[in-house]
């Protein structure tokens, strides 16, 4: 009499070879043969010549790519922490004229320190740090890169007021300027003492004159604005400038902010960067 078997092991086998991946199971595993073994095939695999071929292209992309990318987020953070700056000064002139007549009306005699003490240190954020002893080998430099030395008595004779970002704020503590009747000047650093301490990257020219309100720095130390309400882009970038002010890798760079903002706060291709 015949038994039938309790199971078919063919049938087990050719169910467990039907959930293995395709191009696994050898040849040799077949109907006519259902015990075999499964022989599984290697996977072809890449070469140490073609990873060391691929690490290599890896690399060259790398180092073409990475400094553009670091060189576009320093740009972005320079524009905006340039913009911020410049709309908190703008905020805390507004909120003074609540308190203290319109801007046009403000005390220019007094040293840039005092003024900002005066009008806009009541209305504008600060830290609670000071830096007054760090800028002793401190030094500034040009758009160009030379060492910026016309500004010396600027930095040495300025209070240092920190604003919660770190950003330092550089006011003079004497008046210096022909036109300190009419003006009030600031230099910015974004960046604090950090490198590399230059116009056009991390140090910006802020003023407050009395007849346009905060501005960013765009004319000559003999001119006033009344007589020079905007220079365009081709000027702030080619000048002509008596002080050399201009936005370029040659000049010093002390428009370079104005530059940003007629630029609708942008650095663009042709920015001394």
């Amino acid at each position: 009499m015949y038994i039938k078997p309790a199971f078919k092991p063919e049938g087990i086998l050719r169910k467990s070879a039907a959930k293995c991946p395709i191009g696994y199971l050898s040849a040799k595993h077949t109907k006519n043969n259902p015990l075999r073994p499964f022989a599984i095939e290697h996977s072809p695999a890449f070469t140490l010549a073609e990873v060391l071929i691929t690490l290599a292209i890896i690399g060259v992309v790398a180092a073409m790519t990475i400094p553009s990318v670091l060189n576009h987020y320093q740009k972005v953070q320079t524009v905006n922490g340039l913009k911020k700056v410049y709309s908190e000064f703008s905020q805390a002139v507004s909120l003074s004229q609540l308190d203290n007549e319109g801007y046009e009306f403000w005390d220019y005699s007094l040293s840039p320190y005092d003024f900002f003490n005066t009008y806009l240190s009541g209305y504008i954020q600060l830290a609670e740090t000071t830096v007054e002893e760090a800028k002793k080998d401190y030094t500034w430099l040009q758009s160009s890169g030379s060492e910026e030395t016309g500004l010396w008595n600027i930095r040495v004779n300025s209070k240092i007021i920190v604003l919660p970002s770190g950003t330092q704020i550089f006011a003079n503590n004497q008046s210096i300027s022909s036109t300190d009747s009419t003006t009030k000047g600031f230099i910015v650093d974004l960046n604090g003492f950090n490198k590399p301490n230059q116009f056009g990257k991390d140090l910006f020219n802020i003023n407050i004159n009395k007849y346009i309100g905060v501005n960013m720095h765009y004319k000559d130390d003999n001119e006033s604005y009344e007589e020079i309400p905007l220079r365009t882009r081709d000027e702030l970038i080619n000048g002509p400038s008596s002080q050399n002010y201009q936005c370029n890798k040659k000049g010093r760079g002390m428009w370079c902010g104005a530059l940003i903002m007629t630029d609708n706060w942008e650095i663009k291709s042709d920015y001394p960067w």
